[in-house]
């Protein structure tokens, strides 16, 4: 039981840091593949999908915004990764 509440008690920082460590590296990513938009393009977009076309004509809050959606999906689907495949045992000593 002991290795159980010491998976549990990894797994939120490990969640966190992974989720944080994967929105960036995506982030950087699509920046680089379409650096001719530039970044404020790509995040405005990424806010497009809450705010329509108000997030190109919205102000600076609008790229703010779509870089805190942009972190919540990266954070929303590794935590689908876990727990679809639970069996990664991340943050585990296993």
């Amino acid at each position: 039981m002991a290795s159980t509440n010491n998976f549990r008690s990894n797994a939120l920082p490990t969640i966190l840091w992974l989720g944080l460590l994967t929105g960036t590296m995506d982030g950087t990513s699509a920046i680089l593949l379409n650096w001719k938009l530039g970044a404020e393009t790509i995040f405005r977009y990424i806010a497009n999908a809450l705010f329509g076309k108000a997030a190109f004509a919205g102000g600076p809050e609008m790229i703010v915004f779509g870089a805190l959606f942009h972190y919540c999906f990266a954070y929303l689907i590794y935590h689908h990764i876990l727990s679809v495949l639970p069996d990664l045992h991340i943050g585990s000593k296993k």
